[in-house]
């Protein structure tokens, strides 16, 4: 399937974040004929981006070329909560087997430093993403989720982790940071920080263009194998190959059924005055979160918004939805 041609304006309408933006969003390039690389991407979102950067780190002769769809950062990568967050869903059941532990807990410690990486990276690459580790808070508003905080927060200490990591919040701690009606307590954990999550990703781009990647836009991944891939207008072929394609996976002949793509809605407000701020609790832009299975999580921008969402759904047959009512 050959990707939609679509305009610099229907970019910037995907997303509040795409339309803030810096700089151009016109397609780079396309594929045109026969290409072969040592390493073939598909997909130029974190996963492809963040990959090909630290190859070109380890190696720089190596010859790499990541074929994408529509533009970078188009999908989740370019408009998503804007959090840098070292939490991975699953980890306490890693963390709570004996034969899994140690292994879990090095993890653990290697997504802290993962944060503190995404900034450093940032500033020597000068990708002006406003990231800010202010940390984050995960409001408890229920009996049960105070206990399941709790009861967190004593797991991970009982592994090593300490209160710079982590540490429990009495209901005037957290609001002091984010003023929450009805809250009886949380979470602050410290190995988090909030992004421009579509400068982030635009800016990685440009870095690893300049590295000598090149990256074709507009450009479907029709079919892979040993070889590499087949796109509508050439073959790629590659020494080794990666899937980089997240929730748009099952666009790919024969991986339909291979990931469960899950939508999220985000809306944000107008740029917010400082005494709106204050009203807020929001000296620093921490991420923020409240306990529900229907999780609710937002940052305040750098322009003083407040972007915040749910937990959305998921669409049958792993449909991926690209237009959204806003009235839904």
């Amino acid at each position: 399937m050959q990707s939609i041609q679509r305009s610099e304006h229907q970019f910037r309408k995907l997303s509040y974040w795409h339309d803030s933006v810096p700089g151009t969003l016109l397609p780079r390039m396309s594929l045109e004929n026969d290409i072969e690389v040592d390493i073939a991407i598909a997909g130029a979102g974190f996963t492809g981006l963040w990959t090909a950067y630290y190859l070109k780190q380890l190696e720089p002769t190596l010859s790499i070329a990541i074929i994408e769809s529509e533009i970078a950062g188009f999908g989740a990568s370019g408009r998503n909560g804007g959090w840098c967050s070292s939490y991975l869903s699953g980890m306490e059941k890693a963390l709570a087997k004996p034969a899994t532990a140690d292994a879990a807990i090095r993890l653990q410690r290697l997504l802290f430093d993962t944060v503190k990486e995404v900034g450093r990276v940032s500033r020597l690459e000068s990708i002006d993403c406003h990231f800010d580790h202010s940390g984050q808070v995960d409001a408890a508003i229920l009996p049960a989720q105070l206990k399941r905080v709790r009861d967190y927060v004593d797991f991970m200490h009982g592994l090593g982790f300490g209160e710079q990591d982590l540490r429990w919040q009495t209901p005037q701690q957290l609001c002091e940071r984010v003023n929450i009606d009805g809250v009886l307590g949380g979470l602050y954990m410290s190995h988090c920080a909030v992004i421009h999550p579509a400068r982030l990703v635009r800016g990685l781009a440009g870095v690893v263009e300049r590295q000598g990647v090149k990256i074709f836009e507009q450009t479907a991944v029709i079919k892979l194998d040993q070889q590499g891939f087949t796109t509508p207008v050439g073959r790629v072929k590659a020494g080794a190959t990666l899937l980089a394609t997240e929730g748009y996976t099952g666009s790919i002949k024969g991986l339909g059924r291979k990931l469960i793509p899950i939508h999220s809605m985000m809306i944000a407000t107008e740029p917010l005055s400082e005494r709106q701020l204050e009203q807020t609790g929001l000296h620093q832009r921490h991420a923020f979160n409240n306990l529900n299975h229907m999780t609710t999580y937002g940052q305040v921008t750098a322009d003083h918004r407040i972007a915040f969402g749910c937990r959305g759904a998921y669409l049958y047959g792993a449909r991926v939805k690209q237009h959204f009512n806003p009235a839904d």
